[in-house]
């Protein structure tokens, strides 16, 4: 897996997070949730803000967050 295809899979999962968000605060459900989906979006930026070279040797660990997001985005916008 190339460094590019990580960075967009770790942009498109802070785009789902923040979709997450934007219909927590729009339907006053879940309000407890916005502090996880928080603090995976800061998880998620951090390694975005990683150098290349830091990517690749945590791709395993970033395909298992961004995994996990995913699973978390699918479930919470089933509750919607």
């Amino acid at each position: 897996m190339n460094v590019k295809s990580i960075r967009d899979k770790l942009n498109t999962s802070i785009g789902e997070l923040t979709e997450i968000k934007n219909l927590i605060v729009s339907t006053r459900k879940y309000a407890e949730e916005s502090i996880r989906v928080n603090e995976m979006s800061a998880l998620l930026l951090a390694f975005s803000s990683l150098s290349d070279e830091e990517i690749e040797r945590q791709v395993f660990e970033i395909d298992r967050i961004h995994e996990a997001v995913n699973n978390y985005a699918e479930f919470m916008k089933s509750c919607f």
